[in-house]
């Protein structure tokens, strides 16, 4: 196991920093001229102005698996939402998956231009992955799903009773 290495880092690499952890991007940090690669594993900010207090780096090798948190980016357009004025409910906007480290991808996409109606969803397997990338959570997991709105219901209900009467006749 490796020891812990206590580092101070400048205030003026607060935002990179930040940025670095919700990019998942690889740091490259120079200690006592030897050079290593990590990731932002955590960062502890101040409840109160939001500056870092600290923050966890994680060494890493370039050629070896790491386990991390990445973004969901939506994409494409939903008919139901699009046309039939229905929401889009978004359970899910991260992922946690395992790839190598140099190969981490900034986001995955979920195309959405397939969700034509109320009910329809899309799930973790339904995910199309970069190679190389595992996901770590449940692939039945729903990421979006549309739903139709309370106005949408009645106009159903209205259309359903309106059938039946029709057929009663």
């Amino acid at each position: 196991m490796k020891k812990n290495i206590f580092i101070q880092v400048d205030y003026r690499y607060e935002k990179p920093l930040s940025e670095s952890y919700v990019k998942n991007e690889i740091i490259e940090l120079e200690i006592d001229g030897k050079k290593l690669y990590s990731l932002v594993k955590e960062i502890q900010k101040d409840r109160i102005n939001s500056s870092i207090l600290h923050v966890d780096f994680m060494q890493i090798s370039l050629s070896e698996e790491v386990d991390v948190e990445v973004a969901l980016a939506l994409v494409g357009e939903s008919n139901a939402v699009k046309n039939l004025g229905c929401t889009l409910v978004v359970n899910k906007d991260r992922i946690k998956i395992r790839c190598k480290a140099s190969e981490i991808p900034e986001k995955i996409e979920a195309d959405i231009s397939t969700l034509n109606n109320p009910g329809d969803y899309l799930k973790i397997s339904d995910l199309h992955l970069p190679n190389g990338v595992l996901v770590l959570e449940d692939e039945s997991e729903n990421i979006v799903t549309v739903v139709a709105t309370e106005a949408e219901e009645i106009e159903k209900e209205e259309n359903e009773v309106a059938e039946k009467e029709a057929s009663s006749d």
